[in-house]
């Protein structure tokens, strides 16, 4: 490259024959190339899609967890005068075996989801990540305490 050519590029030579340096780098080369800004971060679908599981996992969780209560309170109703032995035990099985059923994986989609909040949603204040934190360990201790299927406490 002859000196003086108007260029601003320089190719350093020996023994860092492969480094190109602009130092001028506020203005575009001659050779027709600008400096363009860099592309947008690509956030947009996956934050989305990762934005809607969460809050999917945590309204899920809680209708899970309403569908068990309901389970189970539907099993302690009076039992009808002509009821048959199948029923009765149905009856039953839908407070004992169901219901908590239900209900564990609505807590479990409920705690998974926001420990999922906490985790994905960098955006939040860091305060609302701790609590999002807390609240879904307090929701484990819960499970734990009144785990009828855990303990065998009925």
């Amino acid at each position: 490259m002859p000196p003086g050519d108007g260029r601003c590029e320089i190719y350093m030579s020996r023994p860092f024959s492969g480094i190109y340096i602009n130092p001028n780098i506020t203005s575009p080369s001659k050779a027709g190339i600008g400096l363009q800004p860099p592309p947008p971060m690509m956030r947009g679908p996956m934050m989305m899609d990762r934005r809607r599981l969460v809050g999917l996992a945590i309204v899920v969780g809680l209708v899970f967890l309403l569908a068990g209560a309901i389970l189970v309170d539907e099993s302690h109703a009076r039992p009808n005068p002509g009821e048959t032995q199948e029923a009765l035990i149905a009856r039953e099985n839908l407070g004992l075996v169901w219901g908590p059923a239900v209900a564990h994986i609505g807590m479990f989609l409920f705690v998974i989801g926001l420990i999922s909040a906490a985790v994905f949603f960098e955006e939040l204040d860091i305060f609302v990540r701790l609590f999002l934190v807390i609240l879904s360990f307090l929701a484990v201790l819960l499970i734990l305490a009144g785990s009828t299927t855990i303990f065998g406490v009925p």
